[in-house]
Formats: C-alpha cells, sequence, structure tokens
C-alpha cells in the first residue's frame, strides 16, 4: 500500500518548482522585450530620433526675422525630415542633427532657447551673422558640443555660466560681439577646451586662474580657473575692459593677446586711464595711491574740460576788453579830450542836446 500523505507533499514540490520556473521565464521575457520591473505592459522609452530635432530646428527659424539671402526657405515644418535642409547635416549612425552652419548667412534674429534641444549637436557655427541679445542658458545642455562659433554678431549680456557644462568643447569663438559681464570661473572645467576667443567685446573683472600672477606652480590641485585647462593653448581676450593681473599659467600667451584692457601689468599694451574708469574691479581706485606714491588723478569728462576751456577764454577776453577800455579813458582824460555826454529829450523829435554844452553855456 502506498503512503497517501505523500502525494500532497509531491504535488507542492512539483507547484513550487513550477512557479519558480514560470517566474524565470517571465523575467526573461521582460529582459527580452525591453520591459522594465515594476512597470509590466509598458513599452520602453523610445530613444530620441531625428523628429525630435525638427521641432528645435522651427523654433530656431521663427526668432529669425530677417534672411536676406533666403538660406532659410527650405526649412519646411512639413518635412519631417531636415537632414536636407540648407546647414543642416545628420548624423550617418541615428540621422540625429550634429550640425548647424549658418555663418555669413545676414541672418537677422536672436537666439532661440529651445536650440538646447539639440541634445547629439556637436557644431554650432552662427558666425558673420546679425543676432542680438544674450546667449540662452539653454546653451549648456548640448554636452556633444565640441565647437561653438557665434562670432561677428550682435550678442548682449554676459557669457551664461551653463558654458562650463559643456565637457566635450575644444572650440569657443564669441570675438567681435558686445558681450560685457565677468568670464564664468565655470570655464575651467572644460578639460577638453583648447581654442577660446573672447576678443573685441566688453568683458569686465578679472581673469580666473591663479590668485598670484607671479604664482607658478606645476600641481593640477593648485591651479583654479583657466589654468586647470592643460590643452588651452589659443586663447585671445584682446579688446576688452579685464582688469587686474594676468595669471602666470598665461604668460605664454603673445601679449598682442592681452592687450587693450585695463591689465596692470607693465609689459601689455592697455586702453587709455579714462576708458578703464568704469572697468568693473579695475584692479585700483582713481584716487588710490599709486606704486610711485602719487595719488592717481581723478579723471574728467571730456565735455566737462571744453566747458572750462571756453568759458576761461570768454572771462580773459572780456577782462582784457575792460582794461584796453580804462587804458582809452584815462588817455583821454589826460590830453584834455572828453567825450560829450548826451541824453534825449524827446523820442519823437529826437532832439539830442549836448551836455558839456549847456555846462559851458551857463
Amino acid at each position: 500500500h502506498v503512503n497517501r500523505p505523500f502525494f500532497p507533499l509531491l504535488r507542492a514540490k512539483l507547484t513550487a518548482t513550477t512557479m519558480a520556473r514560470l517566474l524565470l521565464l517571465g523575467f526573461s521575457l521582460l529582459l527580452l522585450t525591453g520591459l522594465r520591473p515594476g512597470r509590466a505592459f509598458l513599452v520602453a522609452d523610445p530613444q530620441p530620433d531625428v523628429s525630435d530635432d525638427v521641432p528645435a530646428l522651427l523654433a530656431f527659424k521663427k526668432a529669425i526675422y530677417d534672411d536676406p539671402l533666403a538660406r532659410l526657405s527650405d526649412w519646411n515644418s512639413s518635412d519631417p525630415d531636415p537632414c536636407l535642409w540648407f546647414g543642416v547635416t545628420c548624423s550617418d549612425f541615428d540621422a540625429r542633427v550634429v550640425t548647424l552652419d549658418l555663418s555669413n548667412s545676414s541672418l537677422v534674429g536672436f537666439l532661440a532657447p529651445r536650440i538646447g534641444s539639440l541634445t547629439s549637436l556637436q557644431k554650432l557655427i552662427l558666425d558673420h551673422n546679425a543676432f542680438t541679445g544674450s546667449i540662452p542658458r539653454e546653451i549648456g545642455k548640448l554636452k556633444n558640443l565640441t565647437v561653438l562659433n557665434l562670432s561677428t554678431n550682435l550678442l548682449q549680456g554676459p557669457i551664461p555660466s551653463e558654458t562650463g557644462d559643456m565637457q566635450n568643447i575644444s572650440t569657443i569663438d564669441l570675438h567681435a560681439n558686445r558681450l560685457s559681464g565677468a568670464l564664468p570661473p565655470e570655464l575651467g572645467k572644460l578639460t577638453n577646451l583648447k581654442e577660446l576667443r573672447l576678443s573685441n567685446n566688453s568683458l569686465t573683472g578679472t581673469i580666473p586662474g591663479s590668485n598670484s600672477s607671479t604664482m607658478v606652480s606645476t600641481k593640477k590641485e593648485d591651479q583654479v580657473g583657466l589654468c586647470q585647462l592643460a590643452q588651452l593653448t589659443d586663447i585671445d581676450l584682446s579688446n576688452n575692459l579685464l582688469a587686474g593681473s594676468i595669471p602666470a599659467c598665461l604668460n605664454h600667451i603673445q601679449r598682442s593677446r592681452m592687450a587693450g584692457n585695463c591689465f596692470q601689468n607693465n609689459d601689455t599694451m592697455n586702453r587709455a586711464d579714462w576708458q578703464c574708469g568704469n572697468s568693473t574691479d579695475a584692479g585700483k581706485d582713481n584716487n588710490s595711491i599709486g606704486e610711485d606714491g602719487q595719488r592717481g588723478r581723478v579723471i574728467q569728462p571730456l565735455w566737462l574740460l571744453i566747458v572750462e576751456v571756453v568759458t576761461g577764454v570768454s572771462v580773459l577776453s572780456i577782462l582784457t576788453l575792460c582794461a584796453i577800455a580804462g587804458l582809452r579813458r584815462r588817455k583821454d582824460r589826460s590830453s584834455g579830450r572828453g567825450v560829450p555826454w548826451t541824453r534825449a529829450l524827446s523820442w519823437k523829435e529826437n532832439n539830442v542836446i549836448s551836455i558839456g554844452q549847456c555846462l559851458s553855456s551857463h
């Protein structure tokens, strides 16, 4: 006879084994179909494709209000594939937009913040146009960007600190704009940066680098700001309003690339003192005592100097004329010649009687 309690036990073991196999099979199916545990029956997030770049490009076009050369005439919202649009280059791998080159296109407008949605963009070249406004902070979202060229435009405002988030950037060219404010210290995070061109702007403050221009250290941990960028070999900061001292780590840079600023260094050709009067952190106050022990002169506006000169000449001329008139009158009195005083008795009759004659007749 077979012991009956054995069958329920065998059935329980078979059920546990079967359940374990079913669970393992289900988990394998989850991995194969791209589903995530805890999110069953949901499709995995789709990877971005070229269709995601179209709205960003159309937003860029919308911010352009003058296109005299019709560069953007083929940028059509009904075309889902922008890879054949003028100035657009796509990747052969996933058809994402990797280059936007519209240099020398005479475009007039501003940079739309939506440009930060072109996450696969590697080159943004918009030089020699007439872009106005500020550089959008969203540009820091372009993590794959290697070349940023916005030179020779009319861009204003500061360089956004978010540029320090573009870890793959190797070239930044913003020269010949109207940029102002200080150089963001976040530039020191761009370890792949090789070329930095910021000349012909109105940038102020000091160069973010080592605190002392005489301190030279080969230890990376001792360097700050631009001094951390070992690959930075081409830098141009000329014709701005930068002040303070040039960091020692930039001594290898040609001094012509630093000229036209307000540096304290004696080996650079700086701007005139009156041009540096309003420079932020100009290095020293106009009324402070300089290294030669003399107090600096207060720089006056040119128009005030002209008014002072004209006023002085006018007063001197009046005094001279009065002196000449006084000498002539004194000479006439000494020679006995007097000038008769006259008085009009009647304006209607215009009869004039000499006061000198009346006195002599009496």
